[in-house]
């Protein structure tokens, strides 16, 4: 099992404002911008900054210019089927299955905060209505194996030996009362809506998070015709909306080749477009600042989040490249030691990359491979 970090959780539930939408159809807007079609789950105002959860596991952020419910114009939606749209000219469509959120994207399981799932929460509550499609079957089920749940544990004694024992609850099975299912929440919202939890725990719940890996540890979907109290796992088994992951489709996730491939074979990896250092490259491509947008402004936050984590990295920059062909991609440069050139760049590729909607890469370069070349370009552009 993956290493564990405790929280004490109050009952969040009775004020959760997370809000989400499945992007069911998306149009152009005639003053530019795009407009997207769904079902509303939570509020949503004119002027809300969102977080659009795309298809292709990119994220991009954008302010809500207007609502409308038909056709009529509103200031704020709530539980209801609307339209939502946004004015600015770089977005020009919405991919269908894509997921508005309030929520902040949390791209890896942070220590120190509670699980995030807003892209998973909003394919669930469509999970009625759109079962019957494989291809948001296919996004779902892959959403659920990589996703960080919450869930509440409770802490045995010390042993200097064997560890601390974690325990987790569990739920009856719907089928066979004698038999379990193991419960696990996409959020902290949705955790506090199990009452009789916070109830007995007359105050804070301990928590945890657990990746989907644990999950078919705990449950022994990962053990072959092993005995086990598990009919399957449920997220969210209180609300907002509710999935039941039975014990036959856990042990056909861990069977496939792909989970096989990325999660127990070890040979999983980041994959850039590209990954170079070099000296300079192509003398026809343009170099330069990229325009100051939500996009840009979020991809630099991620890089001063991992400079400041990381000692090793002295400084960084954001630039942008267009080939001969007019194709865009964020060039990164960074001043670290060769040896450590690798890993720096995966680092910063998986903090980053979803960030990076409206070009077809980003590449890396180490400092003192370019600055002669670049050296002016790198002057009148300050690093992040």
């Amino acid at each position: 099992m993956s290493e564990l970090r405790l929280h004490r959780l109050g009952r969040e539930g009775q004020n959760d404002q997370r809000f989400t939408m499945l992007v069911e159809q998306s149009t152009k807007l005639q003053d530019g911008g795009a407009a997207a079609v769904g079902n509303i789950r939570g509020t949503v105002r004119t002027g809300d900054e969102v977080y659009m959860y795309l298809v292709n596991g990119k994220i991009a952020k954008a302010t809500v210019t207007s609502l409308g419910k038909d056709g009529a114009v509103k200031e704020e939606l709530t539980d209801e089927r609307g339209v939502i749209g946004f004015g600015e000219p770089g977005i020009e469509s919405i991919p269908v299955h894509s997921v508005l959120s309030n929520v902040e994207p949390q791209l890896k399981a942070d220590p120190t905060k509670p699980a995030e799932n807003a892209y998973l929460r909003g394919l669930i509550a469509e999970f009625r209505e759109l079962c019957s499609k494989s291809e948001f079957l296919n996004l779902m089920v892959g959403e659920a194996a990589h996703a960080h749940y919450l869930v509440p544990c409770a802490v045995g004694e010390q042993d200097a030996e064997k560890g601390t024992k974690i325990s987790f609850p569990s739920l009856p099975s719907r089928d066979n009362e004698n038999r379990a299912v193991l419960p696990v929440f996409t959020d902290a919202g949705a955790l506090g809506r199990w009452v009789s939890l916070f109830e007995h725990a007359q105050g804070d719940q301990t928590t945890t998070a657990i990746a989907f890996p644990d999950v078919l540890s705990i449950t022994g979907a990962d053990k072959a015709g092993a005995e086990t109290i598990y009919d399957g796992a449920v997220i969210n088994p209180f609300g907002p909306h509710t999935l039941f992951l039975p014990m036959d489709l856990l042990r056909d996730i861990y069977g496939s080749p792909a989970y096989q491939r990325e999660f127990v074979r070890g040979e999983n990896g980041v994959s850039m477009k590209e990954h170079r250092d070099e000296q300079g490259g192509n003398n026809q491509m343009l170099v330069g600042k990229p325009d100051d947008n939500n996009e840009t402004k979020m991809i630099r936050e991620e890089l001063k989040k991992y400079i400041s984590g990381h000692e090793e990295v002295k400084k960084a920059w954001l630039l942008e490249k267009i080939t001969p062909a007019e194709e865009k991609s964020y060039f990164v440069i960074v001043d670290v030691e060769e040896e450590l050139m690798k890993e720096t760049f995966e680092g910063i590729y998986h903090n980053i990359e979803r960030y990076a909607v409206n070009v077809s890469g980003v590449d890396f370069a180490r400092y003192e491979k370019i600055k002669e070349s670049l050296g002016d370009i790198l002057t009148e552009n300050q690093p992040v």
